[in-house]
């Protein structure tokens, strides 16, 4: 009775919040303008707030004028504060909740999460239920259980009695009890925090369990399926090639973190039937878009947590004055840095990603890298959304499929030698002709990037890419040596210099 009771309510929200959100759009601009009045005006009194003088700031334009661009280390004395239990000082009250997350030119870093963010993030993760359920009418997704494989919940008690651990942590340990009839694998598994146990004693619970939906970043949840595959190979003593023969209910997978076009093809083979994949775009500062529609390129940027953005030519980032965009001013196909003010104490907060948006109305999104993100060794300026497709166009084109994968410079080592780039790749499948994969590398990122293939005519400047195929569980390996399996740790796509493809080779021997 109580299940029935919980479906009806989820299956009348969806409907009902679908129809919110579309209205949302009728006016961005003035629905972002009421989200950062909001903002300021709670946080008037903070020491933050009363340092710039929010009680004053009446407009965007003003505030865009007196608050600079801050990027972590600008932020991170007002964090320690905070950090140690002093209330009011970039959000009202006391902060109980830091995300931890692996800053990439930082360090480790500490997002505020206030009770406000984790209401909002709650309330994208029923909006990414919602667009599913309306999307494909698969409300028997309700009647089964959800798998999230995220990192260790496991929370860490600072001296001030606060909490810092991943996001996931923070969101599984504040999980509304209407989500808990759902959620797998259970706390004791979820507390784990070394990565390879917590896969393997998830596969052995999960194997018996009714999945009917699963979330995770593709490249972690390809090593728990083949987990769950040897797992169930084991239990029934005969070979089980597919999660469909394990989960034949399994409708709805949830991913983000990465471009998922690349392992598309490796999921549906692995998975053995057709299911609805739905991309995210979750931050420890904010939820900033989701996918709305199942055939719909892009993510649509969600406007209603009371999050603030605005977005900054890349080319623009590290100027001393770069040019602030709001929703209403972003043009499509342009390369942004998108910055946020969100309703946990961030002000113009420097995300660190780039977007690039493909539609207006509504604005819908692709993420396109990082603004450190991105490889120039030689003035080609290449960005991770290009090498990612000419990956997938390469793979496509040969049958061919890929594990993972990073791209660096490669230096000449004798006389008249071109420069070139280096790219280091685990494959699932190999092609059969790496020249010819390699062609096909060459021939898209020509088409993609005008900068690059001025460098590459007649092979003046920069040679064809070097293939090197390492062996299989490389990037694994590599992985756990810098201690980041699992949770949100991702392989970089790009590096302006050799030491990560150092490290890579030097930690096994490449295949010739």
């Amino acid at each position: 009775m109580l299940k029935n009771l919980v479906n009806f309510y989820l299956i009348s929200y969806a409907q009902r919040r679908v129809k919110e959100i579309k209205e949302t759009y009728a006016n961005p601009f003035g629905l972002q303008k009421k989200a950062l009045l909001s903002i300021l005006d709670k946080a008037r009194y903070t020491e933050f707030g009363r340092q710039y003088d929010f009680k004053s700031i009446k407009s965007i334009a003003r505030f865009q004028n007196r608050i600079p661009l801050f990027r972590y280390s600008d932020m991170q004395q007002w964090i320690k504060k905070t950090m140690e239990g002093k209330e009011n000082v970039l959000w009202p009250g006391r902060i109980w909740n830091f995300a931890l997350t692996s800053g990439t030119t930082s360090g480790n870093k500490y997002i505020p999460i206030s009770k406000e963010l984790l209401i909002a993030n709650r309330r994208a993760a029923m909006d990414c239920l919602a667009f599913y359920l309306t999307e494909s009418n698969g409300y028997s997704l309700l009647n089964g259980k959800f798998l999230f494989l995220g990192g260790s919940t496991s929370l860490k008690r600072l001296k001030s009695g606060a909490f810092s651990g991943d996001l996931s942590g923070i969101a599984t340990h504040t999980m509304p009890f209407i989500a808990r009839f759902m959620y797998e694998p259970g706390k004791k598994i979820a507390l784990i925090s070394d990565w390879e146990e917590k896969i393997n004693k998830t596969a052995q619970k999960e194997v018996d369990v009714d999945i009917r939906g699963i979330s995770g970043i593709p490249s972690w949840l390809l090593v728990f399926f083949n987990n769950l595959l040897e797992e169930a190979s084991k239990r029934c003593s005969k070979e089980v090639h597919t999660v469909a023969e394990i989960w034949p209910n399994l409708s709805l997978l949830l991913h983000g973190g990465i471009n998922f076009a690349p392992y598309k093809d490796i999921f549906n083979r692995i998975i053995g039937k057709d299911i609805y994949y739905l991309e995210t775009y979750p931050a420890s500062e904010a939820f900033v878009a989701t996918q709305d529609k199942k055939d719909e390129k892009g993510l649509l940027l969600m406007l209603d947590y009371g999050i603030f953005y605005e977005f900054i030519p890349e080319e623009e980032i590290d100027k001393e004055n770069p040019t602030r965009l709001t929703v209403a001013d972003i043009e499509i196909d342009k390369n942004y840095a998108i910055v946020l003010t969100n309703n946990s104490g961030l002000y113009s907060y420097v995300l660190g990603d780039t977007v690039k948006f493909i539609s207006l109305n509504p604005p819908r999104l692709v993420v396109t890298g990082r603004i450190e993100n991105f490889l120039s060794a030689f003035g080609e300026h290449l960005i991770v959304e290009e090498v990612e497709d000419a990956v997938t166009y390469a793979c496509n084109k040969t049958d061919s499929e890929i594990e993972e994968f990073t791209v660096a410079p490669l230096f000449p080592e004798i006389p008249n030698e071109l420069l070139c780039h280096q790219w280091l790749i685990e494959f699932r499948r190999e092609p059969t002709n790496i020249e010819e994969f390699t062609k096909y590398i060459d021939e898209r990122l020509r088409e993609r990037n005008d900068d690059y293939n001025v460098h590459r005519e007649r092979e003046i400047s920069i040679g064809k890419p070097k293939i090197v195929s390492l062996e299989k569980g490389t990037f694994y390996n590599w992985m756990k040596s810098q201690g980041k399996l699992g949770g949100q740790h991702k392989v970089p796509r790009l590096k302006n210099d050799r030491s990560i493809a150092s490290e890579l080779l030097n930690l096994t021997l490449a295949k010739p």
